[in-house]
Formats: C-alpha cells, sequence, structure tokens
C-alpha cells in the first residue's frame, strides 16, 4: 500500500509536467492558427479587389459561347464593373452583363455595351484603330486631365465610346470635348462615371 501513494504522486508529476509542454506550445499553436487566419483574410482581400474581379470577370466573359469578348473593355472600381465597347446583338449585351453579375465580388454592373454590326472592311476597322490612339493620345498629352489612364477609348465606324471612372464632372467633359477634336470622330458616346475618390 505505501507504494500506492508514491506512484499516484508520480503520475500526478507526469501530468503535471505534460500539461505545462502543452501549455507551452500552445501559443505556437496559437500564432500557427493566427498566421493561417492572417493569410486567409489576405488571400480573401486580394480575391475581392478590383483587379482579380476585373480578371474574373474577362475569364467568364471569354468563357462564355455567346459573348465575343475581343471588343468590350472592363474596368472595375469598389466592386463596381463597368462594360464598355462594342457587340454585334442585343442578346450579346445581354449575356455579357449576366456572365459579370455571377462573377463572385461584384457589388453592381453597369452594362456599356453598344450594340453595333460587324460588318466593318478591313480599312474601317484600321481608320478605328488609328482614331483611338489619336484620342487616347490627346487624353494622354492634355495637362487638365489628370486621369487619362482611368478612360477608356472604343471606337467603331468613327463613334468614340469613353468609358472608365474619373472624379469629376469637368474631367469628364474634358475628355469629351477631346475626343470631339480629333479628326475622323464622327460621334462620341460619353459614358465615363464620376465616382469622387474616397
Amino acid at each position: 500500500m505505501s507504494k500506492l501513494p508514491a506512484l499516484l504522486a508520480g503520475l500526478v508529476v507526469v501530468l503535471a509536467v505534460e500539461a505545462s509542454e502543452e501549455g507551452r506550445q500552445e501559443p505556437a499553436g496559437n500564432e500557427a492558427r493566427n498566421a493561417a487566419d492572417e493569410t486567409r483574410e489576405t488571400l480573401n482581400e486580394a480575391a475581392r479587389s478590383d483587379p482579380a474581379i476585373t480578371a474574373r470577370v474577362k475569364a467568364a466573359l471569354i468563357g462564355n459561347e455567346e459573348i465575343e469578348s475581343g471588343r468590350i473593355d472592363i474596368q472595375t472600381q469598389e466592386g463596381i464593373v463597368q462594360l464598355s465597347g462594342f457587340v454585334d446583338s442585343d442578346e450579346m449585351k445581354q449575356a455579357a452583363g449576366q456572365a459579370a453579375r455571377e462573377v463572385p465580388g461584384v457589388r453592381e454592373v453597369r452594362n456599356q455595351l453598344v450594340v453595333q454590326a460587324a460588318d466593318r472592311t478591313i480599312g474601317e476597322a484600321t481608320d478605328d484603330t488609328v482614331i483611338a490612339a489619336k484620342v487616347k493620345s490627346q487624353l494622354a498629352s492634355e495637362s487638365g486631365l489628370e486621369t487619362a489612364s482611368d478612360v477608356d477609348v472604343e471606337v467603331s465606324q468613327g463613334v468614340v465610346q469613353l468609358s472608365g471612372f474619373v472624379s469629376s464632372e469637368d474631367e469628364k467633359s474634358e475628355a469629351e470635348h477631346i475626343a470631339r477634336g480629333v479628326s475622323g470622330v464622327t460621334d462620341v458616346r460619353n459614358d465615363i462615371r464620376v465616382q469622387p475618390e474616397r
């Protein structure tokens, strides 16, 4: 019987040592869990970022057989996706808008796509490319328009479509004024959205 209390005392000591070792390991375990949580949160934030949303919308449009995505521009700001450019039919415009809405992280879709027949000659397509380059160049060289890089320019049959986001009505109007002054432009559709900087 005298051995039993000694054995119990030894067992208590062993359990106490193991408990204290586990207690020392737990902070390391907590650190690992915290690091994993932070990494997971960083990845979630990156997935919700505007560039990530834009990439997912592009992938969704490319993967949709109903949509010819080559003439569609996509811009995203704070989860708001703006589709601009030219498509061949109302059905294609609607399909593009629906595909964008289904992408995780998209808060809103502004579908500014213009329906315009694709029966252009090679010369017309070349002219449109030259006009687009001229408009982009003028926008970039204007000293009063600080957000030229935030404005997309698409041209079809001489019609210029401006889209994107700027921080003021003045910038929006200035972009349209510049586009109208470029030779070869027959009309300007100004679909630029004003989003004051936060």
